[in-house]
């Protein structure tokens, strides 16, 4: 590069000029103009100059150069004023050599490239552009401003005004091989070490070329994880799968070395070298149970890493400025494009992309932001930790935190920064992470779980964000359940939910296979079924006005011989359905008011119901009557009846899902079979002197009404849908159950506005991690047996164990 010209004469009268003044004066004002354009607009293609080439019928071949202007590196202006169609060539185009153009020249021979130079129609002595076949399969178009100076050589003995030289400026088209342009770009690359080589489309194209990594989704496909460790196997498998973390360290390394010029006045050195080894472990197989157990969270690490580099390197694609471009960059000329760029894997390379200056693209600005995300990057890595501290509490609601945060495809800097980020860099990640309120001052303002931690103090909209407007957000993070016991950490999240007035539903999932003994909160409303309560309380109430429709007549029955006192019935039954019923003196209620303690304390007297005989009956009259005064024999049947008519009427509760079916069903089925009994013929055939022990034909009418507005096959009915929905509520707080139902839910860390947060514990007879689990992962880590199931809409919970309660 030429030093620049930092003097200009000053002209006094009188003063003998000559031609070095005028000269030095030219050459400053030329260079400081150029100097303008190159410095404060910018260098390459402005707008236009696009080609096309075009084989027409008969092969005649035709390139389309559209008008339009560039600035050459030393700030020459290019312009092709209107549309032009070049459809000839001639060889051999030479440079002239005062002043010459030293990047068409060969660095190993020093001879001048091959160079062809185009003309539109009616140029003589020109080949047309087909000839020979296949001549511009291999070309790319420049302009080029030729300065070619002439000596003035009108000069007669007595007259040399015209002594001197003048230089023409004429844009030449010309065409140069594919390979020879590649050379005098290396070349041009070369020459400078500043930011300004990077932007070189050649750099670009290294950063266009930067792995494109995605992260893979828990379980797809879908392996229907139940137990706790098919869930943590399932984190894992992401990894070894696709062996993320070397992808991912090939990725970051090669990111610095696209974007080192911009970056290394930071990093000199590769900051990513020891990714690999840190991570590694997650592409073969954890060592330590707190590997295992973190599993979910290194999964989330993964997701943020991808999309900081992703952020990052975006960012540098567009980073096309050059501060004080290097004037020998592409001094005086452009390159337009290849003729064929389906022929090269790499098209772009040779059209000079502008790179804008500072002045007009905030150059500046963008290449701090672009450290900063760099710095980002480098911070999340070392900042990471698998053991993250919790808020200084004995109290759980205070440890655990709902952190507003975005979900969706947005960039990593608009998300809260996830508590497994420690704070302790220099500086912070939190002045790193978002580089639009770190320009602002305002870095203190990143939502995290680690808010509390920053300096200065935040605002109290970030320290306790869910006092204030959650419209601008859409995610809440959930952190700080991990290790806690489940039933803690649910009742936790619920008390947070109700004080906050969350819109988002919080359910426990467990692991393991499916418990059909599992005890089930029937006062939520999960488990609920209000038609089954409604048509239970219509049977019983049936039920229960029969029973004490019985009971009633019962009581009104006279005995002739007794001696018992009249009075209020308390017998549970008719206290309910027939409140303040009296009984007179010397009746059967009367009778069984007087034993009403004994009787209903007696041990429940089962009888086999396929096998009522009169051995039956008269077990029932022994222990009926072993601890009570019995009264006269015909009035044993009325006892049995009333007794039973109560035993009964005890297993139907006011509520459904305090029913004991199998005790119910039981002592209803007895009751019908006593009733069949003494309605039947084997009663006839009772041993005559013990007939006086067997009902009179009223109480064989009452007997008759039993059977015939029997509901047991109601009762069973409704005791099988019951059951059926009981089974399904408990299969539901299961995860593999769930799962099969909802196979669209989804890893995130949190959970979405109005969305379900699924809390998966671990509460499995066996322990969470077996000593030979890390050897399984180990032996099975290649082994793919998984389903393809769609993704259910609108469901976007969380999936993942804290730990065994």
């Amino acid at each position: 590069m030429q030093a620049l010209q930092d003097n200009y004469p000053v002209f006094e009268a009188n003063q003998v000029l000559t031609n070095a003044h005028l000269n030095q004066v030219f050459n400053y004002l030329d260079e400081q103009e150029r100097l303008t354009r190159a410095n404060l607009i910018g260098i390459g293609i402005v707008c236009g100059l696009e080609i096309r080439l075009e084989t027409k019928a008969g092969g005649a071949a035709v390139i389309h150069l559209s008008h339009g202007c560039g600035i050459t590196s030393a700030g020459y202006l290019i312009l092709e004023p209107e549309d032009v169609d070049l459809v000839a060539y001639r060889d051999k185009f030479t440079v002239p050599p005062e002043p010459g153009y030293a990047p068409f020249l060969d660095a190993a021979t020093h001879e001048q490239y091959p160079l062809w130079e185009l003309f539109p129609a009616g140029e003589p002595n020109v080949k047309p552009l087909a000839t020979p076949a296949n001549f511009l399969q291999d070309k790319a178009v420049l302009l080029f401003l030729e300065l070619k100076k002439e000596d003035l050589r009108n000069c007669s003995p007595i007259n040399c005004d015209d002594k001197g030289a003048s230089v023409t400026v004429t844009v030449r088209r010309l065409l140069v091989t594919i390979s020879d342009l590649a050379k005098i770009i290396a070349a041009a690359n070369k020459l400078s070490t500043t930011l300004t080589g990077a932007d070189l489309e050649s750099a670009l194209l290294g950063r266009l070329n930067l792995p494109d990594l995605r992260l893979p989704r828990f379980d797809v496909p879908n392996t229907r994880p139940v137990t706790s460790e098919e869930v943590l196997a399932g984190f894992h498998a992401v990894f070894y799968q696709n062996k993320l973390v070397q992808h991912t360290a090939q990725a970051l390394t090669a990111a610095y070395l696209a974007f080192k010029p911009a970056v290394e006045t930071v990093f000199d050195t590769n900051p990513f070298a020891g990714f690999a080894a840190q991570f590694g472990f997650l592409d073969a197989a954890p060592t330590t149970t707190a590997q295992v157990r973190f599993l979910q969270y290194y999964y989330d690490f993964f997701g943020d890493l991808l999309q900081a580099y992703d952020e990052f390197r975006w960012k540098g694609a567009e980073l096309l400025c050059a501060c004080c471009p290097d004037e020998d960059l592409f001094p005086r000329h452009l390159m337009l494009g290849a003729l064929v760029p389906a022929a090269l894997p790499n098209p772009g390379l040779y059209r000079q992309r502008f790179l804008g200056s500072a002045a007009v693209s905030e150059c500046e600005e963008m290449t701090a932001e672009l450290l900063q995300l760099f710095r980002r990057l480098v911070e999340m890595v070392a900042r990471f930790t698998p053991t993250p501290p919790l808020t200084p509490s004995k109290l759980i609601s205070e440890q655990i935190h709902l952190v507003p945060s975005k979900l969706a495809d947005v960039p990593l800097s608009d998300k809260a920064i996830p508590y497994y980020f420690l704070q302790t860099g220099t500086p912070p990640l939190f002045q790193l992470w978002n580089p639009q309120r770190t320009r602002r001052h305002r870095a203190n303002q990143n939502l995290s779980y680690r808010a509390a931690e920053y300096l200065p103090t935040p605002p109290a909209f970030v320290t306790n964000p869910l006092r204030y407007d959650l419209e601008p957000y859409n995610f809440l993070r959930i952190e700080g359940h991990l290790g806690k016991s489940y039933q803690s950490a649910l009742s936790a999240l619920l008390a947070l939910k109700e004080r906050n007035r969350l819109p988002i539903d919080i359910i426990a999932l467990r692991t393991g296979a499916f418990d059909e003994k599992m005890a089930l909160d029937l006062t939520k409303d999960s488990a609920q079924f209000p038609d089954l309560e409604a048509l239970y309380d219509v049977l019983r109430e049936e039920m229960m006005t029969e029973l004490a429709e019985g009971g009633r007549f019962l009581y009104g029955v006279p005995m002739p011989k007794g001696a018992d006192q009249a009075g209020v019935a308390k017998l549970p039954l008719l206290l309910k359905y027939a409140p303040g019923l009296p009984y007179q003196r010397a009746s059967v209620g009367a009778w069984f008011e007087k034993n009403l303690t004994t009787l209903l304390g007696l041990p429940y007297i089962d009888v086999d119901q396929t096998r009522v005989n009169d051995n039956t009956i008269w077990m029932v009259f022994c222990l009926l009557f072993q601890h009570a005064a019995a009264p006269a024999p015909e009035f044993y049947p009325h006892v049995v009846a009333i007794y039973y008519f109560e035993k009964l009427a005890e297993m139907l509760p006011d509520r459904l899902s305090d029913v004991g079916f199998e005790d119910l069903e039981n002592k209803y089925e007895d009751l019908l079979a006593l009733a069949r009994y003494f309605r039947s013929k084997a009663a006839d055939n009772f041993p005559a002197d013990l007939a006086k022990f067997l009902p009179q034909e009223e109480l064989i009418d009452q007997f008759d009404e039993v059977l015939y507005s029997a509901r047991l096959g109601a009762l069973r009915a409704l005791r099988d849908e019951y059951k059926h929905r009981l089974r399904e509520v408990k299969q539901q707080q299961f995860l593999g159950p769930f799962l099969g139902r909802h196979p669209g839910i989804q890893h995130k860390a949190g959970v979405p506005m109005g969305g379900t947060f699924i809390l998966v514990y671990h509460d499995d007879p066996a322990p969470l991690l077996r000593s030979d689990f890390l050897t399984d992962i180990e032996a099975n880590r290649g082994v793919n047996r998984f389903l393809n199931q769609p993704m259910m809409e609108g469901a976007q919970p969380r999936v993942g164990p804290p730990a065994p309660p």
